[in-house]
């Protein structure tokens, strides 16, 4: 990282997935590393300059993003006002993306609550100890703890991905079900798993309806099957008067 990088290589190396969740930690470092070399600076034109080349990154970023509700500051940059106006700008933005990554459900992925994550870290301590104690070969064993190590890692992310979940599921029901021995034939790990996706669709829904909760009501379009009433000029008599006229 060289002394002036506002936001070092190995930063866009560990990136989130989602867009607005890379605006927010791009965003973050960037000011972190632009509120360092404004301290350490004793130049009022290396100030101007490092204020400029923060606002030209962020925009950047915020376009290849597809974030939107940034200032165009045209080609002046250097300008302090126009500075302070962005970083007021930016702050809403930055509110905006983050809350926006809480709230949004993503479609293939659920945050689970603290509730659900202990249940179902129970539910994986009781089938490796199942495991352990079943006569299955120490090989399919090795793999089963394996997959069940694979399983932890994902529940101990912020989001839960469905499609490597069933994929660890799949690959523990594989295991388990060949050959003849006790785990094999019995319930308890064809059960333990269905629990377990059980436990991740139920939060799965409840996120969904909150998302739902927290739409804005769609906007009711004027009812044009309605004929319209042509309204009259003022000052005139309408044809249904011309009878009563007395003239």
């Amino acid at each position: 990282m060289s002394e002036y990088d506002l936001i070092p290589e190995e930063t866009y190396e560990a990136l989130p997935q989602e867009a607005n969740d890379k605006f927010a930690v791009l965003v973050r470092v960037a000011q972190t590393n632009l509120g360092r070399l404004l301290d350490q600076s004793s130049s009022g034109d290396f100030s101007t300059e490092i204020r400029a080349q923060f606002i030209s990154i962020v925009t950047g970023i915020a376009d290849a993003l597809g974030v939107e509700g940034l200032p165009d500051l045209g080609h002046d940059v250097t300008n302090y006002d126009k500075y302070q106006m962005f970083q007021v700008h930016l702050a809403g933005v930055v509110a905006r993306v983050r809350l926006q990554g809480q709230l949004v459900a993503k479609p293939h992925s659920v945050e689970l609550g603290r509730v659900t994550k202990a249940r179902i870290q129970q539910e994986i301590d009781q089938l490796r100890l199942s495991i352990r104690q079943s006569d299955i070969e120490e090989k399919k064993k090795a793999a089963l703890f394996d997959k069940l190590d694979d399983l932890e890692d994902e529940l101990s992310k912020k989001r839960l991905s469905f499609a490597r979940t069933m994929a660890i599921a799949a690959s523990i029901m594989t295991i388990a079900g060949a050959g003849t021995t006790a785990l094999a034939n019995g319930p308890e790990a064809k059960d333990t798993i269905t629990r377990i996706i059980g436990y991740i669709g139920a939060d799965k829904a409840a996120e969904e309806a909150e998302r739902l909760r927290l739409q804005p009501p769609p906007k009711v379009l004027p009812d044009y099957t309605t004929p319209q009433v042509k309204p009259q000029p003022h000052g005139f008599f309408s044809d249904d008067l011309d009878d009563d006229v007395p003239f």
